[in-house]
């Protein structure tokens, strides 16, 4: 028993060691892509090309005891567009150099090719904090203003949540997103086994949705268990009446 802990504590540290070697490796990736940046910046201004620009803050790194995942990766979006990285070679290197705890766990535990895709990052980094496309679809159907939000900012945060629902759902068309209410409607009809039997098996689209609740209603013998809903309301009331009788007049 001792060893088999010991064994584990090993492997653990191993663990840690690599995660913090994989971040520094990042770290310096990062580094390097700064000094190429600034130094092609610094030769056009010394060609003479007539323009000034700000040097920009630098981003902080992520911490998790402070701060919220997803305002932190709409901040980073935003200043990656400000310094015009390249989101296909350049964004997915540069939030992995920022991140720490379950992010950085997360990010690490990626295949190097996924590692270098930034939306299969980000998508794996807000799973980590239990921020799905179902997560953000409920955040989305029960966030309320509150009594400092103004309307501007109530609507924009609004317009936030739709849009992380619909990217990690992946929807880009019209037909995407009519297939998307369709389906939350779907599930919002069945009961909470039939629901849970459904998101397990994450089916793409209504057909395959329905597909699969043909095999649950085959092996479930309808709807609802023991048959349609008359029948089961059938059956309750029955029970009912046997457990409490009505009392026969004199």
């Amino acid at each position: 028993m001792v060893e088999l802990q010991e064994t584990q504590k090993q492997m653990y540290e191993a663990q840690v060691k690599a995660h913090e070697a994989q971040r520094k490796a990042a770290e310096s990736q990062l580094k390097v892509e700064e000094a190429r940046r600034e130094s092609s910046l610094s030769g056009r201004l010394s060609s003479g090309d007539g323009f000034t620009r700000a040097k920009s803050p630098k981003l902080p790194t992520f911490n998790q005891d402070r701060d919220d995942i997803d305002a932190y990766i709409h901040r980073f979006e935003r200043y990656a567009t400000s310094k015009n990285w390249d989101k296909e070679s350049e964004w997915a290197i540069n939030l992995g150099a920022l991140l720490q705890g379950k992010a950085l766990f997360e990010y690490s535990a990626l295949s190097t090719e996924d590692s270098l895709k930034y939306d299969v990052v980000k998508a794996a980094v807000l799973k980590a904090y239990g921020l799905t496309d179902d997560g953000f679809r409920k955040k989305f159907r029960a966030v309320r203003p509150t009594k400092e939000e103004t309307g501007t900012r109530f609507s924009t945060r609004l317009k936030n949540l739709l849009q992380r629902w619909l990217e990690l759902s992946r929807v880009k068309d019209y037909d995407g997103l009519f297939d998307l209410i369709l389906r939350e409607q779907f599930l919002n009809c069945c009961s909470q086994e039939h629901a849970t039997f459904l998101r397990e098996r994450k089916p793409a689209d209504i057909k395959e949705m329905a597909k699969y609740t043909d095999q649950y209603l085959e092996a479930h013998e309808g709807w609802y268990q023991g048959g349609t809903k008359a029948k089961t309301n059938q059956q309750k009331s029955t029970r009912s009446q046997r457990l409490n009788p009505v009392p026969r007049l004199p």
